[in-house]
């Protein structure tokens, strides 16, 4: 079944708002690739290396993230 969030031929990798990550680890025990943790500091962040785009981290409806820290970057996106 294709991801309802992302194209995976696009390589989009979710973004964490720093300012906005409280480091609750919602994100870590949802990211089915083991991808995110929490840095010395207590904030989400995604290895890049590992990241599978699926996703499930930036889910909008309703937000996985409690903060909605971490978004698509639909901005940067571009469609070919």
């Amino acid at each position: 079944m294709a991801n309802p969030i992302v194209n995976p031929a696009t390589s989009m990798i979710p973004e964490i708002d720093r300012e906005k990550c409280t480091g609750c680890g919602i994100c870590v025990k949802a990211c089915p690739g083991k991808c995110i943790y929490l840095d010395s500091e207590d904030i989400a962040v995604i290895d890049i290396d590992y990241c599978e785009n699926c996703g499930i981290c930036a889910w909008e409806r309703p937000h996985l993230c409690p903060e909605e820290a971490i978004k698509l970057p639909w901005d940067k996106w571009q469609r070919f």
